[in-house]
């Protein structure tokens, strides 16, 4: 026997974001309040199919052609609609709400799905949750239509018609005795047919039926709307009363940060960016602090439709969220940027995101007790790294790290500071042998010691050598021609045979055996060595 709470549907709440005014304000957010007065129209195909109030009032009316809306007002701004730049606000925007809820769908081409059944008491209830949203999406220059209701198709219907449900609840209790088709039927019934998402064919064999509106639609059995117009018909208005399930296609969590600014007439001074370029900056600190991220690598972009664009990166020590830093590298860079002349679009993009790192602050701050601030510290040594390589170039500075190979010519390398792949050997399980001497200065290539050189066995370094100048390369050859240096092995040899493979002539001798050298007594130590089929000696380094 089934009881009667188990035919109950479990309880969902769908929220829905339309934005109808998409197509004009992909191009018009973000402008000054001088140009957002403009009339401006988005066309397809010659005709006007958005605008925005300005243009309204002049008498522009929707399917008028281009013409007609100059001879209004020479002042009309006109754009070619961008399906591709609203899918990719859109998509923007997906990134954004999902701050409030893991489960949000993009609807094209003007609206979002979000299922808040979860998170309702985390934001204080459904009006807070609402008005939440709407700031949010205000302040990014988007006006929007927020509806809910209990399916994902219904909260669409009420969005995109305009219209809200007479009711609603932050959580809508079932009663045992009605089911969820009955609630969504009730909020749904003043909805015009005309607001259905299906075939506009259906829309009007409906209406010549005289079936107006939604209740005297959800009235007709379904057996005879299966035979006049088919089952996806059916199936679409049981999806959308919650008599059947209506799964939904959610966006992929992986983070990711586009937006752009477009500007009504053509910039010509790149010192005219600074306001757009705060608000991009502040929109990309905002996503980051929501979404507990942060950021090593922002891309710019400054386009024209008559130009090739221009990028420029702004690569960082460490991946911070810090706007200011920001701010003032990308203005930086922008200084340098001489051969733009014209500008009509810019944009921002971050791809490489990693989770925010919180920093605990010291307890004792502001008092007597208080311990070195290395996290300022910190922060100030990565800004100074930033602003020389915003200002030399991303090749300017590097870290050093040992290498995975024992020549010393290539048992280092340099790090790029935004990755950091610095080599750490291996040791577990070997012994702890010490490792053998290095010299502080090493020379790009082996210097070969003059024929005069003469060597002995080790001895002791004289006492007085510490009072001499350090030795220099340089010094076998500005003696005088003919004169001999005294050089006494102190250590070694220590052999290096390795990178066979990276010779051309695999016949070619490369066992090296180094020692550790002074000469002329004078205590600065050598690293010399010669190949185990020559010979010849070979200066490669000083030690210190």
């Amino acid at each position: 026997m089934v009881s009667r709470s188990d035919n109950v549907a479990p309880q969902t709440l769908w929220l829905c974001v339309h934005l109808p005014m998409l197509p004009v304000e992909v191009f018009t957010r973000g402008l000054q309040t001088e140009d957002i007065r403009r009339p401006i129209v988005v066309l397809a195909q010659r005709k006007v199919r958005f605008l925005n109030l300005a243009a309204h009032a002049l008498g522009i009316d929707i399917g008028s052609s281009l013409d007609t809306a100059l001879t209004l007002s020479s002042q009309v701004v006109s754009f070619e609609r961008n399906e591709q730049k609203e899918f990719s606000t859109l998509s923007h925007l997906a990134q954004w709400a999902y701050q409030f809820t893991p489960s949000v769908t993009i609807r094209t081409p003007d609206c979002l799905l979000l299922d808040i059944s979860g998170c309702l008491k985390l934001f204080g209830g459904l009006e807070t949750l609402k008005t939440k949203i709407q700031q949010g999406l205000t302040k990014q220059g988007y006006e929007s239509i927020l509806t809910t209701n209990m399916t994902p198709m219904a909260a669409l219907c009420l969005a995109t018609s305009n219209r809200k449900p007479q009711v609603e609840r932050d959580k809508p209790e079932l009663d045992g005795n009605k089911s969820r088709a009955f609630y969504v039927a009730s909020s749904l019934e003043h909805l015009p047919v005309n607001c259905l998402q299906v075939d506009k064919k259906i829309i009007e064999s409906l209406q010549q039926m005289g079936i107006a509106d939604c209740k005297a639609l959800f009235a007709l059995p379904k057996s005879g709307l299966n035979r006049r117009f088919g089952i996806y018909f059916v199936d679409y208005l049981q999806r959308l009363l919650g008599e059947k399930s209506d799964p939904q296609k959610f966006i992929n969590p992986d983070p990711k940060f586009i937006n752009d600014v477009t500007f009504l007439t053509d910039v010509n001074n790149t010192a005219s960016l600074r306001f757009p370029i705060n608000r991009l900056i502040s929109e990309l600190a905002e996503f980051l602090t929501v979404r507990q991220l942060a950021t090593n690598h922002l891309s710019w972009t400054l386009s024209h439709r008559n130009h090739s664009d221009r990028n420029f990166n702004i690569l960082l020590a460490n991946p911070v969220n810090e706007h200011d830093m920001f701010k003032s590298l990308t203005l930086l860079k922008l200084e340098q940027i001489k051969d733009v002349k014209e500008i009509d679009n810019l944009s921002l993009a971050v791809n490489n995101l990693f989770p925010a790192v919180n920093l605990s602050g010291d307890l004792f701050h502001g008092t007597s007790f208080q311990q070195k601030d290395s996290v300022k510290g910190q922060q100030q040594a990565d800004m100074l790294l930033n602003k020389l390589r915003t200002r030399l170039g991303p090749g300017s500075c590097y870290g050093l790290s040992a290498a995975n190979d024992h020549r010393p010519e290539k048992a280092w390398k340099p790090v790029r500071l935004d990755q950091k792949d610095y080599w750490q050997p291996n040791r577990v399980g070997m012994a702890s042998t010490p490792e053998p001497a290095r010299p502080m200065m090493l020379l790009s290539q082996p210097k070969l010691l003059p024929a005069t050189c003469e060597f002995s066995s080790a001895g002791k370094i004289s006492d007085k050598a510490s009072v001499k100048p350090p030795f220099q390369p340089s010094s076998f050859h500005s003696s005088s021609r003919g004169s001999k240096h005294q050089l006494t092995l102190l250590k070694g040899p220590e052999r290096i045979d390795f990178g066979w493979w990276d010779e051309e002539d695999l016949n070619k001798v490369i066992t090296r055996d180094y020692y550790v050298a002074t000469i002329d007594n004078q205590g600065s130590l050598l690293w010399i060595f010669q190949y185990s089929n020559d010979k010849r000696w070979y200066l490669h380094g000083i030690f210190s």
